[in-house]
């Protein structure tokens, strides 16, 4: 049976937001707080949570949302989060996402008053480089172009019709690199599909940060080529040559170390820093202690002059008598 929310004069359908997370104690919160100022509040928020070792579960727990196993791929978390849900509509995000306040609202008037059963977004660097705007920019025109024929999506964000969820099974986890896009795909085969205009999900850059933009490219680019005249990658040699990195966890885990290392030599440098500063701060010290005594040591002569005239005007005067 669906639940149905009111807003204002206007009845909508209801949402499960599922997110999938490993390791996110950085991003989830960020996302799970821009849940809580949505315009249109979700029915429910679903964190299929695969294991995580840092304070993910205990951030995800105090926004009172709905933790559930997360598996061993993402593919797996976003079905495991599905079966759990119970509202209308999925909207399956990445943890590291960035949404605005009326996201869930503008989609939902979308897909109503277009009548769509799934639906993608373009896509907005986390960051402010240029490079990354002309890559995200160029993969927006991609997927704009082939939505009628081809549908698109990442699943960074993807909204969902329950029964067209149900009708396709979910994501197929038999599939290792491009689950997402082949979900869309087959949803679009077998419902209305569209990309929502003027309404953007900031994609998180820190893959290609990692790895490298021009890496990353090139690998998105030949996973895209693969799947157009070979099809889905379901072979894990063949996800390794493409993504050099074995699994989700350990690709997780070198950020991690990486990300330690780098704040390692900041702390370092810091502290080099500060110290130089202590030190500048001591010779300043000192400088003003050695001007305080020249200062002291002139006034003396000073004195020792002034004396030094007083006597000799009085042996003047006494020569005159």
């Amino acid at each position: 049976m669906s639940q149905i929310q009111k807003y204002s004069t206007r009845e909508y359908p209801s949402v499960s937001v599922i997110i999938i997370t490993l390791n996110e104690e950085e991003n989830i919160g960020q996302l799970l707080k821009s849940l809580q100022r949505q315009t249109i509040k979700p029915y429910e928020i679903i964190v299929a949570d695969a294991n995580s070792t840092d304070k993910t579960r205990a951030i995800a727990r105090s926004y009172n949302t709905i933790i559930v196993p997360g598996g061993n791929s993402p593919t797996q978390g976003r079905n495991y989060g599905a079966k759990y849900a119970k509202g209308d509509w999925f909207l399956f995000l990445d943890a590291d996402a960035i949404i605005k306040p009326d996201f869930i609202e503008k989609s939902l008037q979308y897909v109503l008053s277009k009548k769509k059963d799934v639906v993608a977004y373009n896509l907005t660097p986390s960051t402010q480089k240029k490079i990354d705007k002309i890559l995200l920019n160029s993969l927006n025109i991609y997927f704009n172009l082939l939505k009628e024929f081809w549908p698109q999506g990442v699943g960074v964000g993807i909204f969902c019709k329950r029964n067209i969820f149900e009708k396709i099974k979910g994501f197929d986890e038999s599939i290792e690199l491009g689950e997402d896009m082949d979900f869309v795909r087959r949803a679009g085969k077998v419902g209305s599909f569209g990309m929502v205009p003027k309404v953007r999900i900031t994609f998180s850059m820190r893959r290609f940060e990692e790895d490298g933009r021009l890496k990353m490219t090139a690998r998105t680019i030949a996973a895209g080529v693969y799947r157009i005249f070979i099809g889905e990658i379901r072979n894990k040699k063949v996800q390794s040559k493409i993504i050099n990195y074995e699994n989700r966890k350990e690709w997780l885990e070198n950020v991690e170390t990486k990300k330690k290392k780098k704040e390692l030599r900041s702390k370092k440098i810091k502290t080099f820093l500060q110290n130089k500063l202590v030190n500048v701060a001591k010779y300043r010290l000192e400088v003003i202690k050695y001007k305080t005594k020249i200062h002291r040591y002139k006034s003396e002569i000073a004195k020792y002059r002034r004396r030094l005239s007083k006597l000799r005007t009085k042996k003047n005067k006494r020569k005159l008598k």
